[in-house]
């Protein structure tokens, strides 16, 4: 390693120091690799509080995700159906569920009230125990997240929702493949002979 310091009367001291360390391997690193599932993926994250969107934000981008961020229901709902208007939807909402106005359930509600929005995945941020987030499901969210956020936790709960969605998708599109293989009618004449 290295270490290095500079001083200068009056601007003050810059300690600097480099370790060499090797890539991680073995179950830690591997807890991450699903991670990968997040890039590329546009999300937007709904909070009143610029300092609470600005930290998901930056989980989530330095995943390789495609953020932006809003600061109401009323300016989510508007970017959402922008989103969608130009061939560019959001895949997963990440919202406060305490917000002024309107609440993170409402707007879950009213954008999974909408066809068009059927596939989002919405994650809710609540501060409460663990014993009041399970009594909190709806089925217009796929998950709920206690503050505060941790990154490990959003990641996780992110990549994990994209992969069930792809599954689902997966089977839905392999078992649709399936019924049209075996519903393929085929044109046939039958001849029966009875000698009795």
């Amino acid at each position: 390693g290295k270490l290095t310091l500079e001083s200068q009367a009056g601007t003050g001291t810059v300690i600097a120091f480099s370790l060499p360390l090797r890539a991680a391997s073995g179950p830690a690193a591997q807890a991450g690799a699903h991670w990968n599932a997040i890039t590329g993926t546009r999300i937007l994250v709904v909070d009143d509080r610029l300092q609470n969107r600005e930290i998901a934000a930056a989980y989530l981008k330095n995943r390789g995700a495609l953020v932006e961020q809003s600061s109401s229901t009323t300016d989510a709902l508007q970017r959402v159906d922008d989103a969608n208007r130009t061939g560019r939807p959001f895949q997963v909402i990440v919202a406060d569920r305490l917000m002024p106005g309107q609440n993170g359930f409402a707007l879950a509600s009213e954008i999974k009230s909408d066809e068009r929005h059927a596939n989002i995945i919405i994650i809710l941020l609540m501060a409460m125990s663990v014993q009041d987030r399970d009594a909190a499901t709806t089925p217009d969210v796929q998950r709920i997240l206690t503050k505060p956020l941790r990154r490990d936790d959003l990641l996780h709960a992110v990549s994990e929702s994209l992969m069930a969605r792809r599954e689902v998708r997966r089977v839905k599109t392999a078992s649709q493949t399936a019924a049209l293989k075996t519903s393929t009618v085929v044109s046939a004449h039958v001849l029966v002979a009875e000698d009795n």
